[in-house]
């Protein structure tokens, strides 16, 4: 596969100023393969030449109808989703095209025929036509709304005015999302499997946006140094948040039952997994056993997601390292918990001593941690093996856990490995068309399944947890 994606590259680069909408795709498709590979600097590169393409050659005529019309608009679509996903600012589409206002995808069966006679849905006008993809667009685009209010450096007055606003809008979106795509535990089962990976990311759009919102201003989630200021506020969003991280678990503990393939999961079900343990993995010194148990069986499920994709998906592997991370210097200085954040002493989620800058960007934004120290991104291998690595405070790392060479000689060390490539086949990247590429791809094949992962730790007393677990990139 790795061979077959240069060759490509080398193709359409050589075609590059025919600027060919089929360049485009292929751009798409190479940015996702890369992506998948941990090569992230070449995979940022091909998305910005297909966003770049786009902006040349536009989104075609304001209010066509036609199927040639729909396809080029699902192609500007399929970059946008690129663009939330990789969590930049969206200027450079705004320019493209009025977002708010360009219609949204038809609904497949009118795609599926080749024209459409339902009523024509915006971002904007709140439309429900029946189409999935239209309300994936509709959540990603308020997740980079989320984003842009995680970032916020600004006085916590102002943060909290945006929290707000952002909240009301996640919550008018959701509540118009037509019943069919809403998905809890019982009704997972009876969606369509070729369905389930759009509606999953649908359904995590709309819990990680609240999570990652609330848990911004929440110091013991986000890893943020401690700040007592408008207390009442924090421990509020730190329910909300700690609802949405339990209802993650609980579709993620679904799909992991149906035998889903997942291969067919989007990477943001690894996200969405990773940042519901960094909320959860406090409670498993909760003194209450119901919460603490549910914390041990939720990040038990979003762990196993992450080592199954883990197969198809690098940043999957490198999720799986930092959630070892973030259990440690709990483990270090556990927390002490009486129960759900509202029943807690408001000390314990605002008075934490760790302020790392890494970890916070890992767990309130999608691929946020593949950011370099020069502003640009990541060369594949400099990865940070530790998020939680801060400037001062009793919880920084030890030595050997942070920029020293590791400890080889030592059991429990955490060693990232090199993946060794099998060799491609015809079934491992199956001919999508550009917009389901970016949402079904299956990518089976592409890294070797490890089953050595021991999850027997969730079973012990979390008060005597002394684990002898490797998080091992595979």
């Amino acid at each position: 596969m790795t061979k077959w994606a240069k060759e490509a590259g080398a193709l359409v680069f050589q075609n590059a100023e025919e600027l060919s909408d089929d360049n485009l795709v292929t751009f798409c498709n190479l940015s996702l393969f890369w992506h998948s590979q941990g090569s992230w600097r070449i995979s940022y590169l091909h998305k910005g030449n297909a966003c770049q393409l786009l902006h040349i050659n536009g989104t075609g005529p304001k209010n066509g109808s036609s199927l040639e019309g729909e396809l080029r608009r699902r192609r500007f679509w399929t970059c946008y989703l690129f663009h939330c996903f990789s969590c930049e600012k969206l200027f450079r589409f705004e320019a493209i095209a009025d977002i708010e206002n360009l219609p949204l995808p038809w609904p497949e069966e009118d795609f599926a025929v080749g024209t459409s006679r339902s009523v024509v849905a915006t971002i904007a006008n709140g439309v429900c036509s029946g189409s999935i993809f239209s309300e994936l667009i509709r959540g990603l685009h308020l997740w980079s709304s989320v984003v842009s209010v995680v970032r916020s450096e600004g006085d916590l007055n102002s943060r909290l005015q945006e929290i707000f606003r952002v909240e009301n809008n996640i919550s008018s979106w959701w509540s118009k999302v037509p019943v069919a795509f809403k998905l809890d535990a019982s009704t997972l089962s009876n969606i369509p499997r070729k369905d389930l990976p759009k509606i999953i990311l649908t359904n995590l759009a709309y819990h990680q946006s609240l999570c990652a919102l609330h848990s911004s201003i929440v110091p013991l989630f986000c890893w943020s140094k401690g700040d007592r200021t408008y207390s009442s506020a924090r421990q509020l969003s730190a329910q909300v948040a700690f609802d949405h991280a339990v209802a993650i678990s609980s579709l993620i503990t679904a799909i992991l039952t149906t035998g889903c393939p997942l291969s067919s999961m989007p990477i943001f079900v690894a996200y969405a997994a990773y940042s519901g343990c960094a909320i959860q993995i406090p409670f498993l010194w909760c003194s209450e056993p119901s919460v603490r148990e549910r914390a041990q069986s939720n990040i038990g499920a979003n762990v196993k997601m992450m080592q199954g994709m883990a197969s198809y998906w690098k940043l999957a592997s490198l999720l799986q390292l930092y959630v070892r991370c973030l259990y440690d210097v709990h483990k270090r200085n556990p927390p002490v918990i009486s129960g759900e954040p509202k029943y807690i002493d408001i000390s314990t989620l605002v008075d934490f001593d760790v302020d790392a800058s890494l970890a916070k960007s890992s767990i309130l934004q999608f691929a946020g941690m593949l950011r370099s120290d020069e502003n640009g991104y990541v060369k594949a291998g400099d990865e940070t093996s530790d998020p939680t690595v801060s400037i001062d405070g009793p919880n920084s790392p030890d030595p050997q856990t942070s920029d020293h060479p590791a400890n080889t000689c030592n059991p429990n060390t955490i060693l990232p490995q090199t993946a060794t490539q099998p060799e491609s086949g015809p079934n491992e990247w199956r001919a999508l068309d550009i917009f389901n590429s970016l949402i079904d791809a299956d990518m089976a094949g592409l890294f070797p399944i490890d089953d050595n992962f021991d999850l027997s730790f969730l079973d012990a007393d979390q008060t005597s947890w002394d684990l002898n677990l490797d998080l091992e990139i595979p």
